[in-house]
C-alpha cells in the first residue's frame, strides 16, 4: 500500500503526522526505514537565500504484535534513515503481526533560525519487511 501525499499543515510550526500501514506477516520479522532525502524537502528543488528548504523530523512506527505486545522504532533522526546511513531495525523475535495495523508517524520542530520556504516539502520512506529465522 502506498500513500501518496500527507498535507503537513503550516511547517513554520513544530507538527506530527501519521499514516496507517497495513502488515500481514505470519512468522518473526524484521523491519527498516528508509528515506530518499533524509529530510523532507522542498519540491522547488533549490536553496534560496535566506530561507530554509529541507526540514529534518523523526520517524517511529509502531507494529502491534499478535498476542498483545508491541515493537516500535522509535526516535530515528531523518538523516540517519538514508541508504548510507542506519537506524535500528525492529525485530519482532518470535512475535507475528497477522492482520495488524502499523502506524508510521513523523515528528518535526518548529523554524528556528531560517524562516520555511512556503510550498510543498517531500520524501519517499520506504518500510522494508522481511523474513527473521
Amino acid at each position: 500500500m502506498a500513500v501518496s501525499s500527507l498535507e503537513l499543515g503550516d511547517v513554520r510550526l513544530a507538527g506530527t503526522i501519521g499514516a496507517n500501514v497495513a502488515f500481514n506477516c505470519n512468522s518473526p520479522f524484521v523491519v527498516h526505514l528508509m528515506s530518499d532525502s533524509g529530510a523532507l524537502v522542498h519540491s522547488g528543488g533549490r536553496d534560496v537565500a535566506g530561507f530554509e528548504t529541507t526540514i529534518p523530523y523523526t520517524a517511529s512506527l509502531n507494529v502491534p504484535f499478535d498476542g498483545g505486545g508491541a515493537g516500535a522504532i522509535y526516535a530515528c533522526a531523518s538523516a540517519a534513515l538514508l541508504a548510507a546511513a542506519s537506524c535500528a531495525s525492529l525485530d519482532s523475535a518470535t512475535h507475528t503481526a497477522i492482520r495488524q495495523t502499523a502506524e508510521l508517524s513523523l515528528h518535526w520542530l518548529g523554524e528556528a533560525a531560517r524562516p520555511r520556504l512556503a510550498g510543498a516539502y517531500q520524501d519517499v520512506i520506504r518500510i522494508s519487511v522481511e523474513f527473521a529465522p
